[in-house]
């Protein structure tokens, strides 16, 4: 568990939020006295919902601070006006996208410097009414949509012009896999020498299949390389009312390759069946908005597939379980092998 985030470990999904954290909030977002903070989420961050917005609690030192916050609002406020289904971007009672809140005992002796593990960067974006895809059992139905919805973020990643001091951070081959992964490092995952040697085998073989497509920083073309949302996949999408999708949290907002996208959708779900209709579909909306994938790309997109659920299996190993339904937090190493075995077996498998 992440150093901050211990804070909550007394706090579980629909309780209320500690009291420093709703004194802050009605605070910085001049909400009426009284109103409760309750859990949505923990996961590299906490999520609260206090009346009618989320509120979302980075915790210290994680995400690249305030500027990087920012900027993820920033581009959010311009898909919004460029008609993109995502929730507004809620500024404070004093006008700023970001607020700073402290987790300082209120007894502690008020001439003590204050202690940076204490600041948490706080932003907020308007409650969206709808259901989590996810949470349907027909969400494999809707991954058309998550393709198109994701070929206009690109296109509109593609055409913008960023504020000069916008910055996030890269989703990278080192940013994902390896000692420097942002979430963790999947060999911290407690596995025997043979699926230890199994899943090595399927990163070199999916890193291979990546450098024969030219993913390096040489080539970061704006037709393959610019600013992904990185985490679009069912639980990121609402369907509202009307039966259209919004789509939410753009913490994993940075720099990466068009086709990590593909892989985000099918994020926990690679070892069910269903992953073949989430693909398909994908893909299916994604080429209706943007250019056709040829089968070098299909190629690149199984390997970033291959990628993502081996930077998720380092992500289980910082995380909570209530992070996950149970289900899926219990096939997650299990199935991580049946997925590498099955690259190696045929590395076009997702997509034929």
């Amino acid at each position: 568990m992440a150093a901050g985030l211990a804070l909550f470990d007394d706090t579980s999904r629909g309780d209320r939020a500690p009291e420093w954290v709703e004194r802050a909030v009605v605070e910085r977002w001049d909400l009426p006295r009284g109103t409760e903070a309750r859990l949505v989420v923990l996961s590299e961050n906490v999520t609260f919902r206090a009346g009618d917005l989320a509120v979302r609690l980075a915790r210290p030192g994680y995400g690249g601070g305030a500027g990087h916050a920012r900027s993820e609002l920033l581009w959010i406020e311009a898909l919004r006006a460029a008609g993109f289904p995502t929730p507004a971007p809620v500024r404070g009672a004093d006008g700023e996208l970001v607020q700073t809140i402290s987790s300082r005992d209120p007894d502690a002796p008020r001439s003590a410097a204050p202690d940076p593990r204490d600041m948490w960067l706080a932003t907020a974006t308007a409650w969206i009414e709808g259901e989590v895809l996810e949470d349907r059992a027909d969400f494999a139905r809707h991954a058309a949509e998550i393709g198109r919805l994701t070929a206009r973020l690109h296109e509109h990643a593609s055409g913008w012009r960023r504020p000069a001091d916008f910055v996030r951070f890269e989703w990278d081959l080192p940013e994902m896999v390896g000692e420097r992964a942002r979430w963790g490092d999947w060999r911290a995952a407690a596995l025997g020498d043979r699926e230890r040697e199994l899943l090595e085998e399927a990163e070199r073989r999916a890193k291979r299949s990546l450098a024969e497509r030219g993913v390096d920083a040489a080539d970061r073309t704006t037709d393959r390389w610019g600013l992904i949302h990185a985490d679009l996949r069912p639980s990121n999408a609402i369907l509202r009312p009307d039966g259209s999708l919004a789509v939410i949290d753009f913490d994993d907002t940075g720099w990466g390759w068009w086709l990590a996208d593909f892989a985000a959708a099918l994020t926990f779900y690679e070892h069910r069946d269903v992953v073949y209709e989430l693909a398909a579909g994908w893909i299916e909306g994604y080429t209706e908005t943007a250019r056709p994938l040829q089968w070098a790309d299909l190629d690149e997109a199984c390997a970033w597939s291959l990628i993502r659920r081996l930077t998720m299996l380092g992500w289980q190993q910082t995380h909570r379980a209530d992070a996950l339904p149970p289900d899926l937090w219990a096939e997650y190493q299990p199935g991580t092998l049946e997925v590498a075995a099955r690259y190696l077996d045929d590395p076009r498998a997702l997509v034929r």
